[in-house]
Protein backbone atom coordinates (compact mmCIF):
# COMPACT_ATOMS: atom_id res chain seq x y z
CA UNK A 1 0.00 0.00 0.00
CA UNK A 2 1.21 3.43 -0.99
CA UNK A 3 0.79 6.21 1.62
CA UNK A 4 -0.41 9.44 0.02
CA UNK A 5 -0.52 12.68 2.03
CA UNK A 6 -3.55 14.92 1.62
CA UNK A 7 -5.02 18.24 2.57
CA UNK A 8 -8.69 18.92 1.97
CA UNK A 9 -11.48 21.32 2.74
CA UNK A 10 -14.23 18.78 2.01
CA UNK A 11 -16.68 17.58 4.65
CA UNK A 12 -15.72 14.36 6.47
CA UNK A 13 -18.01 11.45 7.31
CA UNK A 14 -16.25 9.23 9.89
CA UNK A 15 -18.67 6.30 9.39
CA UNK A 16 -18.33 6.11 5.59
CA UNK A 17 -16.10 3.74 3.65
CA UNK A 18 -12.79 5.28 2.45
CA UNK A 19 -14.16 6.06 -1.05
CA UNK A 20 -16.97 8.12 0.47
CA UNK A 21 -15.31 9.48 3.63
CA UNK A 22 -14.91 12.98 2.16
CA UNK A 23 -17.94 14.47 0.45
CA UNK A 24 -18.73 17.39 -1.82
CA UNK A 25 -19.56 20.01 0.82
CA UNK A 26 -17.27 22.76 2.06
CA UNK A 27 -15.56 22.32 5.41
CA UNK A 28 -12.55 23.46 7.39
CA UNK A 29 -9.09 22.48 6.24
CA UNK A 30 -8.01 19.03 7.40
CA UNK A 31 -5.01 16.78 6.87
CA UNK A 32 -4.31 13.08 6.58
CA UNK A 33 -2.71 10.09 4.93
CA UNK A 34 -4.58 7.82 2.53
CA UNK A 35 -3.39 4.26 1.94
CA UNK A 36 -3.83 3.32 -1.73
CA UNK A 37 -3.06 -0.04 -3.30
CA UNK A 38 -1.89 -0.54 -6.86
CA UNK A 39 -2.51 -3.97 -8.49
CA UNK A 40 0.50 -6.01 -9.62
CA UNK A 41 -0.62 -5.94 -13.26
CA UNK A 42 -1.17 -2.16 -13.25
CA UNK A 43 -0.82 -0.47 -16.64
CA UNK A 44 1.01 2.86 -16.74
CA UNK A 45 -1.37 5.80 -17.06
CA UNK A 46 -4.43 3.77 -16.07
CA UNK A 47 -6.59 3.83 -12.97
CA UNK A 48 -7.99 0.33 -12.86
CA UNK A 49 -11.58 0.30 -11.56
CA UNK A 50 -14.37 -2.28 -11.59
CA UNK A 51 -16.05 -2.71 -14.98
CA UNK A 52 -19.59 -3.88 -15.60
CA UNK A 53 -18.34 -5.21 -18.94
CA UNK A 54 -16.11 -7.62 -17.02
CA UNK A 55 -18.87 -8.39 -14.50
CA UNK A 56 -16.91 -6.61 -11.75
CA UNK A 57 -19.19 -4.93 -9.25
CA UNK A 58 -16.85 -4.32 -6.31
CA UNK A 59 -13.25 -3.25 -5.98
CA UNK A 60 -10.61 -5.95 -5.73
CA UNK A 61 -7.07 -4.93 -4.67
CA UNK A 62 -5.57 -7.55 -6.98
CA UNK A 63 -7.26 -5.88 -9.99
CA UNK A 64 -8.04 -2.25 -9.05
CA UNK A 65 -6.43 0.84 -7.60
CA UNK A 66 -8.14 1.14 -4.21
CA UNK A 67 -8.32 3.33 -1.12
CA UNK A 68 -7.91 1.21 1.99
CA UNK A 69 -7.64 3.52 4.93
CA UNK A 70 -7.67 7.23 5.72
CA UNK A 71 -5.82 8.44 8.79
CA UNK A 72 -6.61 12.02 9.76
CA UNK A 73 -3.82 13.99 11.43
CA UNK A 74 -3.50 17.29 13.22
CA UNK A 75 -1.75 19.95 11.15
CA UNK A 76 1.50 19.91 13.18
CA UNK A 77 1.72 16.10 13.11
CA UNK A 78 0.92 16.02 9.38
CA UNK A 79 3.70 18.42 8.40
CA UNK A 80 6.29 16.99 10.80
CA UNK A 81 5.63 13.45 9.52
CA UNK A 82 5.70 14.64 5.91
CA UNK A 83 9.00 16.48 6.49
CA UNK A 84 10.52 13.40 8.12
CA UNK A 85 9.38 11.13 5.28
CA UNK A 86 10.71 13.54 2.65
CA UNK A 87 14.06 13.72 4.47
CA UNK A 88 14.32 9.92 4.38
CA UNK A 89 13.94 9.76 0.58
CA UNK A 90 17.11 9.76 -1.54
CA UNK A 91 16.26 12.88 -3.55
CA UNK A 92 14.38 14.62 -0.72
CA UNK A 93 11.55 15.25 -3.18
CA UNK A 94 7.83 15.84 -3.01
CA UNK A 95 5.05 16.74 -5.38
CA UNK A 96 1.68 18.34 -4.78
CA UNK A 97 -1.23 17.46 -7.06
CA UNK A 98 -4.36 19.64 -7.22
CA UNK A 99 -7.19 17.91 -9.09
CA UNK A 100 -9.59 19.47 -11.56
CA UNK A 101 -13.35 19.78 -11.83
CA UNK A 102 -15.67 16.77 -11.71
CA UNK A 103 -13.37 14.88 -9.31
CA UNK A 104 -14.18 13.11 -6.06
CA UNK A 105 -11.78 12.83 -3.14
CA UNK A 106 -11.19 9.13 -3.87
CA UNK A 107 -10.52 9.83 -7.56
CA UNK A 108 -7.96 12.48 -6.59
CA UNK A 109 -6.26 10.09 -4.16
CA UNK A 110 -6.13 7.31 -6.75
CA UNK A 111 -4.77 9.65 -9.43
CA UNK A 112 -2.05 10.93 -7.09
CA UNK A 113 -1.03 7.36 -6.21
CA UNK A 114 -1.05 6.38 -9.88
CA UNK A 115 1.18 9.33 -10.82
CA UNK A 116 3.62 8.56 -8.00
CA UNK A 117 3.72 4.84 -8.81
CA UNK A 118 4.03 5.29 -12.59
CA UNK A 119 6.86 7.81 -12.23
CA UNK A 120 8.61 5.62 -9.63
CA UNK A 121 8.74 8.87 -7.70
CA UNK A 122 11.47 8.92 -5.06
CA UNK A 123 9.82 11.19 -2.54
CA UNK A 124 6.41 11.85 -1.05
CA UNK A 125 3.22 12.40 -3.00
CA UNK A 126 0.71 14.93 -1.67
CA UNK A 127 -2.65 16.04 -3.03
CA UNK A 128 -5.04 18.83 -2.21
CA UNK A 129 -8.74 18.03 -2.65
CA UNK A 130 -11.16 20.95 -2.82
CA UNK A 131 -14.95 20.30 -2.76
CA UNK A 132 -15.57 19.45 -6.40
CA UNK A 133 -19.09 18.13 -6.93
CA UNK A 134 -17.75 15.18 -8.98
CA UNK A 135 -20.40 15.77 -11.63
CA UNK A 136 -20.09 16.94 -15.23
CA UNK A 137 -23.30 18.93 -14.73
CA UNK A 138 -22.00 20.95 -11.76
CA UNK A 139 -19.28 22.98 -13.51
CA UNK A 140 -20.54 26.34 -12.17
CA UNK A 141 -20.66 25.01 -8.59
CA UNK A 142 -17.12 23.69 -8.99
CA UNK A 143 -16.04 27.14 -10.21
CA UNK A 144 -17.47 28.70 -7.07
CA UNK A 145 -15.89 26.03 -4.85
CA UNK A 146 -12.39 26.34 -6.28
CA UNK A 147 -12.65 30.10 -5.72
CA UNK A 148 -13.90 29.50 -2.16
CA UNK A 149 -11.00 27.07 -1.54
CA UNK A 150 -8.36 29.54 -2.68
CA UNK A 151 -7.50 30.83 0.82
CA UNK A 152 -7.36 27.32 2.28
CA UNK A 153 -5.19 26.16 -0.59
CA UNK A 154 -2.93 29.19 -0.11
CA UNK A 155 -2.47 28.38 3.61
CA UNK A 156 -1.83 24.73 2.81
CA UNK A 157 0.67 25.67 0.09
CA UNK A 158 2.55 28.08 2.38
CA UNK A 159 2.96 25.36 5.02
CA UNK A 160 3.85 22.77 2.37
CA UNK A 161 6.51 24.97 0.76
CA UNK A 162 8.00 25.76 4.19
CA UNK A 163 9.11 22.15 4.66
CA UNK A 164 12.85 22.74 4.86
CA UNK A 165 13.79 19.08 4.37
CA UNK A 166 12.56 19.14 0.76
CA UNK A 167 15.18 19.86 -1.89
CA UNK A 168 12.85 19.31 -4.86
CA UNK A 169 9.19 20.36 -4.83
CA UNK A 170 6.97 19.86 -7.85
CA UNK A 171 3.55 21.48 -8.20
CA UNK A 172 1.09 19.74 -10.53
CA UNK A 173 -2.47 20.84 -11.23
CA UNK A 174 -5.12 19.56 -13.60
CA UNK A 175 -7.93 21.46 -15.27
CA UNK A 176 -9.76 23.74 -12.84
CA UNK A 177 -7.17 22.91 -10.17
CA UNK A 178 -4.83 25.24 -12.07
CA UNK A 179 -7.06 28.18 -11.18
CA UNK A 180 -6.81 27.50 -7.47
CA UNK A 181 -3.10 26.71 -7.49
CA UNK A 182 -1.98 29.65 -9.63
CA UNK A 183 -4.16 32.12 -7.74
CA UNK A 184 -2.84 30.78 -4.42
CA UNK A 185 0.73 31.30 -5.67
CA UNK A 186 0.21 34.81 -7.05
CA UNK A 187 -1.58 36.24 -4.03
Amino acid sequence: KLPIYCGTDRNFNPTAAPNDAFGTNRSKLSYGIVEVSIPHDHRVGEIETPSIWKFEFTEDPSKHIMLHKIKRLKKSRFFSKLAKDIASSDKKSTFLFVHGYNTSFSEAAKRTAQISYDLKFDGKAVFYSWPSQASTFRYRTDEKNIEWSRQNLKRFLEDYLAINEAEEIYLVAHSMGNRGLTRAIVE
